[in-house]
């Protein structure tokens, strides 16, 4: 059992890290769009189907970055046509 354990681990980690390039540039496209002061406060955290979901800490921030949400979704569908949509949600909530 531990060694189905075992490989079962050994799949999961290389599959995320598979997804590391992917996230590293999802991050580059919103701070290239938000900008850097934004992106201090807000950032991509994960993608929940079809739709990339944006973390503020504060209601300032996201109302800034749902400002920037169109933009976003056209620069990140260009190159990963999965995503389809965009929402914003504050940190802890």
């Amino acid at each position: 059992m531990a060694t189905h354990i075992k490989d079962v681990l050994a799949g999961f980690l290389k599959e995320k890290r598979q997804d590391l390039p992917k996230q590293d540039r999802i991050r580059e496209l919103v701070k290239t769009i938000a900008g850097k002061a934004l992106t201090k406060t807000g950032r991509p955290a994960k993608i929940d189907k079809d739709t990339l979901v944006l973390l503020c800490d504060d209601p300032a921030s996201r109302y800034m970055m749902e400002l920037k949400k169109s933009d976003i979704l056209k620069a990140v569908s260009q190159e990963f046509p999965e995503i389809k949509k965009v929402t914003t949600r504050i940190a802890g909530y």
